[in-house]
């Protein structure tokens, strides 16, 4: 069961942007947290993972007569809330567990927490359980892909430190603030994703300040009807080719060039890439470098006149295997543009797996209405069943629900 909960002070600190309307009875702590601990009663998971979980020691006590312990990943910097995940303890015992501060990685105040549950049943496998509270703004897809990356990270190491007989599964649970038509999504389940084709402020899909949703959604029909992100993109190298990189001067654009410019054009810098990819000294993800290192190459003419051409010039040093720094920071991006992660292709996502697609919504209020709260498991692993979200019509939290999420439940086989 994966459940953001709303933390108390997000709800007052937001009260008139999001939650507008909504009487002050409804917000109140205490009534939410009653209904958020009958839910909890009535559907019995073995593993529950919280999200805005602020009050870590009221749920805890709440559940502890139900056969529950909890761990607790806290935010940093002030942050009052983090992410926690919980167990039935006749089920589950708890072998590791690791409270992942993404501070620790430059990536903002958001908290991951990872646990290694061995089932006592024998003949079942130990499972690793990543709970996490994603970064929510939209236009940082580079933190956010970050994020992605060190708890994918963090979930392998820890199915790698393993001692037993038998390699631990391994679910990805939380809030990933991306729906299911996004990049981001689409990396979490392909496993693979070049940035040079993505905009930085677009990497979850979900809308920002000013933008339509009614062209959202055309967007996301033609997406539809073009076919794969992979299909897309091997269109488009076709047309680069066929185009032939053309500036002034009639100068061809060399590859290195074409994908600098294409990073800059979709709001990356330097920085952005150094947070998304990191550095070769973390474990767990598979490291790709470009499948071609490129040679030296001078700029076109028409590039060199681009007012942003020292930016472009800085990626195609990278590129060419000479790493650069952002200004003001140590933080150097070696050239990648294609990430890929350790379980590429083997992370499948349990309402996908059941339903044959996500929820049509798991969090509403004043500003947004879609899906963002996912499931996924790594292969040997069966989902036999989802618990199906509930039709809500206007915002939440309501007299019924005691979040602005509702809760997503599967049944799995280990």
């Amino acid at each position: 069961m994966s459940y953001n909960l709303l933390a108390d002070s997000h709800a007052w600190k937001y009260r008139n942007e999001l939650y507008r309307g909504i009487h002050d009875s409804i917000l109140s702590w205490r009534r939410r947290l009653r209904g958020i601990v009958q839910e909890v009663k009535a559907l019995r998971p073995d593993v529950l993972c919280l999200q805005e979980c602020e009050d870590f020691h009221g749920i805890a006590a709440a559940l502890a007569g139900c056969g529950y312990t909890g761990l607790h990943a806290p935010r940093a910097g002030g942050r009052t809330d983090g992410s926690s995940v919980f167990y039935r303890t006749s089920v589950f015992r708890c072998a590791a567990f690791e409270a992942v501060d993404f501070t620790d990685f430059d990536l903002r105040e958001n908290a991951a927490a990872v646990a290694c549950l061995v089932p006592a049943d024998p003949n079942a496998k130990p499972v690793i359980v990543g709970c996490v509270h994603l970064l929510f703004n939209p236009r940082r897809g580079d933190r956010k892909l970050g994020q992605l990356r060190v708890l994918v990270e963090r979930v392998e190491a820890m199915r790698g430190e393993y001692v037993g007989a038998v390699e631990p599964h391994a679910m990805l649970v939380g809030d990933f603030n991306a729906e299911p038509d996004s990049p981001l999504y689409r990396f979490i389940v392909d496993g693979t994703l070049d940035v040079s084709r993505v905009d930085r402020r677009d990497m979850s899909g979900c809308l920002v300040d000013g933008e339509d949703a009614g062209s959202r959604a055309a967007a996301t029909a033609m997406d539809a009807a073009t076919g794969s992100d992979e299909e897309r993109w091997a269109d488009w190298e076709d047309e680069d080719e066929a185009e032939g990189g053309v500036g002034d001067g009639d100068e061809r654009m060399g590859d290195t060039e074409k994908i600098a410019v294409r990073l800059v054009d979709n709001y990356w810098d330097l920085e952005g890439l150094a947070l998304a990819f990191g550095t070769d000294e973390g474990r767990g993800t598979t490291r790709t470098k470009s499948a071609t290192r490129f040679e030296g190459s001078a700029m076109s003419e028409g590039t060199a006149k681009r007012r942003d051409a020292r930016a472009i010039r800085a990626m195609m040093s990278a590129l060419e295997g000479r790493p650069r720094a952002a200004d003001g920071t140590s933080r150097e991006w070696d050239g990648r543009h294609r990430l890929t992660h350790a379980r590429a292709g083997e992370l499948q996502s349990c309402y996908a797996e059941v339903c044959g697609s996500e929820p049509a919504m798991t969090s509403a209020h004043g500003k947004f209405r879609g899906t963002v709260d996912y499931i996924f498991h790594t292969p040997g692993i069966g989902a036999t069943r989802v618990l199906k979200p509930p039709t809500v019509r206007g915002g939440l939290p309501s007299e019924e629900y005691p979040s602005d999420h509702v809760s997503i439940v599967a049944d799995v086989r280990l």
